[in-house]
């Protein structure tokens, strides 16, 4: 399912949207990522009805848009989990030229995203952890997002970033015989996105739902939420991981001893 998501400030932009939905979402251009679109509406300060209905959905969902009004401040946690377009509403009264310029702006940056995810070493590189990959390039790709998903900009900015991280970060473990590259981290922990499937992020207290929305989803795109990272020093064997590490819902997990951490996108941890 393509969800689009439209959070807007009053009934009156809701309406002015719903009225003209299949001219500003074009249904040809949408079923070129889905057969089932939903395209649902709230308003700003019902935020909270907003992301139950989509984790009720979350099974289902392949490709999440928000579309919010630029005034409107939602978690920075969602620009990790969909692709985030903001409208600006300057011209009164609101026209609909106006309107679909910036949504064919926000179209086009969400259709780059969605190609990346083609490329098997991208999905790796974007579902990263965000809490435990240490990395000040890889929080830039959230800001990007946010700063400039309805601009041209944006393509230029994101493959700039990818490309930093991946030559910053992208690294095969120095005393394997393997050539596979790996993501090192800045304190010098490997990610490996294991193809096992042994384990699940936990659902339920004390988890709240972006815990679970931030396991099946990244900028948008569905993830195989039963995949995990195996973290690991480059001699496993010699060097374990001690310390405190922050999980799904930013509390402190204390590991001591370990060889390695199996770590999920969402950062729920084992």
């Amino acid at each position: 399912m393509f969800l689009i998501v439209n959070i807007l400030n009053s009934d009156y932009h809701i309406d002015y949207i719903r009225k003209s939905e299949r001219s500003f979402f074009d249904p040809d251009l949408l079923s070129k990522f889905s057969s089932n679109i939903k395209i649902a509406y709230f308003k700003g300060d019902d935020q909270e009805n907003c992301l139950n209905s989509i984790v009720a959905e979350i099974d289902d969902i392949t490709h999440l848009l928000i579309v919010k009004d630029a005034r409107i401040s939602v978690s920075e946690e969602l620009y990790h989990i969909g692709f985030v377009g903001h409208l600006d509403y300057k011209d009164n009264p609101l026209s609909n030229q106006y309107i679909s310029k910036q949504i064919n702006k926000i179209m086009k940056n969400f259709r780059y995203i969605n190609g990346l995810y083609q490329n098997g070493d991208d999905i790796e590189l974007l579902r990263l952890p965000f809490l435990n990959f240490r990395s000040e390039l890889y929080l830039q790709l959230p800001e990007i997002l946010k700063e400039l998903s309805s601009e041209e900009g944006f393509q230029d900015a994101f493959n700039q970033c990818l490309s930093n991280i991946r030559r910053k970060h992208r690294k095969p473990k120095r005393r394997s015989e393997g050539k596979k590259k790996l993501f090192l981290d800045n304190d010098d922990k490997y990610f490996d996105l294991g193809k096992e499937i042994h384990s699940r992020h936990e659902t339920g207290s004390p988890h709240g739902v972006l815990c679970n929305l931030k396991a099946h989803l990244r900028f948008g795109l569905k993830l195989d939420e039963r995949k995990h990272f195996n973290v690991s020093y480059c001699e496993p064997d010699i060097a374990k991981i001690n310390g405190n590490y922050l999980n799904c819902h930013k509390e402190i997990v204390t590991f001591r001893g370990r060889a390695h951490l199996n770590i999920f996108s969402n950062d729920f941890l084992t």
